[in-house]
């Protein structure tokens, strides 16, 4: 069975109003709120994290906050790739102490990595750490798109440690491929609107930042296709959210995601932290549209 499965939710990060600190307070709120929902894990320090615009003090300090709300309730999977290999090292070291059941590594670099390069990463990442690796695959960040080939070469370093993905390529047919190299891997969809179709293929879970703030809808997904098997009703839920998937091909997620959290009673998350700017109001009143209407079909 795979180590990591059912639906991950991947965290925004607290900012105090002025957006230049981390907020603590706020994100431990926040974060209980989303595991009492019950996901079945949640990431931290990913790209709707922002990661990009925080420190490495502030990564860890992110990582080790989320991981003493959590306490042992839902594993963690936290972010830890930095712009240098030794930078990621650190990191991944710091997150292993705090606490996380596996690091997502996502092989980040100036220059564009070649696959020995790839492979070369995940293999001084392994020599770093003792605990669980995952492949952050997000080609639109890194310019690498890590196919099903290099996914068996990766998990072939140590098949009992690698053992989770999030894969944001969106590429559907990857998943039973990846799957058939990789047995048991723990292969996440990060695409909210590709969740169905990854669960017909046999992916164990989803790992999106739209489950930290709507929960609910995602779960029964996962409840109705793989729990119960009732994929008629499973895509009667889908279809629900067909507004929500439409916002999402128009807009960057993390801006979604941000502008969705204070309609649904998530209000002290703070703004983006610069150079990212908040949404027109017009934008916000067309979300604020769709999230009464998935409202109303639940109540």
């Amino acid at each position: 069975m795979p180590r990591f499965s059912g639906v991950f939710a991947n965290l925004l990060t607290a900012h105090t109003p002025d957006a230049r600190r981390f907020e603590p307070g706020a994100q431990r709120d926040y974060v209980d709120w989303v595991v009492t929902q019950g996901v079945h894990g949640v990431t931290a320090s990913l790209s709707s994290g922002e990661f990009g615009y925080h420190n490495t003090d502030e990564r860890a300090a992110i990582i080790d906050c989320v991981c003493r709300v959590v306490d042992g309730r839902v594993p963690v999977l936290a972010g830890i790739s930095e712009p240098t290999l030794d930078g990621t090292c650190d990191l991944a070291r710091r997150a292993q102490d705090a606490g996380a059941s596996a690091l997502m590594a996502m092989p980040r670099s100036y220059f564009v990595l070649t696959d020995p390069e790839v492979v070369n990463y995940f293999e001084t990442l392994l020599r770093a750490v003792d605990v669980p690796i995952g492949i952050y695959n997000n080609p639109s960040a890194t310019g690498i798109d890590i196919g099903a080939e290099l996914y068996e070469r990766i998990v072939r370093l140590d098949p009992g440690r690698i053992v989770v993905s999030k894969d944001g390529s969106g590429a559907l047919f990857r998943t039973p491929d990846v799957l058939a190299r990789c047995p048991d891997f723990s292969l996440l969809q990060g695409y909210a609107q590709l969740m169905l179709g990854a669960f017909m293929h046999g992916a164990p879970g989803t790992d999106f930042a739209m489950a930290s703030v709507l929960p609910s809808p995602f779960l029964a997904i996962y409840r109705h296709a793989v729990v119960e098997r009732d994929v008629g009703r499973a895509a009667d839920t889908y279809r629900q959210l067909l507004p929500l998937f439409r916002l999402m091909e128009r807009h960057n997620v993390t801006r979604l995601v941000r502008a969705i959290a204070p309609m649904v009673g998530l209000a002290n998350l703070g703004p983006h932290r610069a150079p990212l700017l908040p949404m027109a109001t017009e934008q916000l009143a067309e979300i604020r549209r769709v999230i009464d209407e998935i409202h109303d079909r639940a109540s």
